[in-house]
């Protein structure tokens, strides 16, 4: 077939070139691929093979890495017995302490500090800290089974809801008759079971003597003065 000026002009997909063949696009692509593996620049993960025996040659073929190495000593337990933290200095300084002295007995005299509870119609004892005057003549154990007993006495005997209303319709004064007769008799019972607590103590602790200080109603422990008078 003769083609003319005239079809070339008319015709639009004349100047389009032919798609070259299937068998010349994998010669082309095979050059390319041929290209890539040849390239120095290429990285390894661009052309890494398929088959298993081309695998293992590969493996073999990339550079040895060592371990990066460890400090020594690094699985060796931590050694805390020569720490310098304040914590740990703090501690060996308490388990090193040396132990308060020993107060002569004749000069014994620790006051247990009470506080108001009860609507300030009753005391508590406290129970803590530990007073170190103590220290040689009466146990932590016994000074604060003492206490605790005390304050349970005292717990015991204290005004309720019932006295409370009676406080509070006391404006004709005749219901603050039952609340002191009620006050009274309470009081009455606390002292008798203060007196065998107190009883007790000095039996167990002849060197000493406990009371209450009339004026701030602290509680008193001090030397007994009959065993003073005997040395």
């Amino acid at each position: 077939m003769v083609t003319t000026a005239s079809d070339r002009t008319n015709n639009p997909f004349f100047n389009i070139e032919p798609s070259a063949p299937v068998a010349s696009r994998e010669a082309s692509a095979g050059k390319a691929f041929e290209r890539v593996r040849a390239s120095p620049s290429t990285s390894p993960q661009q052309h890494r093979p398929s088959l298993p025996s081309q695998a293992r040659a590969y493996v073999n073929k990339q550079p040895h890495q060592e371990a990066p190495s460890r400090p020594p000593g690094w699985h060796q337990s931590v050694d805390f017995t020569n720490s310098t933290s304040p914590s740990a200095n703090n501690d060996t300084d308490s388990s090193h302490a040396a132990p308060p002295t020993v107060v002569p007995l004749e000069r014994l005299r620790v006051v247990v500090k009470s506080r108001p509870v009860n609507g300030w119609l009753d005391i508590k004892y406290d129970e803590e800290p530990y007073p170190e005057a103590l220290y040689g003549h009466l146990s932590y154990e016994d000074f604060h089974d003492h206490i605790v007993r005390l304050n349970a006495i005292r717990r015991k005997y204290r005004c309720t809801k019932v006295d409370y209303g009676l406080l509070a319709a006391g404006v004709s004064l005749l219901p603050v008759i039952p609340f002191v007769a009620r006050k009274k008799s309470r009081a009455k019972k606390r002292r008798q079971e203060i007196d065998l607590l107190l009883h007790d103590f000095h039996m167990a602790n002849p060197h000493l003597r406990m009371s209450s200080d009339p004026i701030t109603s602290h509680l008193i422990i001090e030397a007994n003065p009959s065993v003073l008078q005997s040395k």
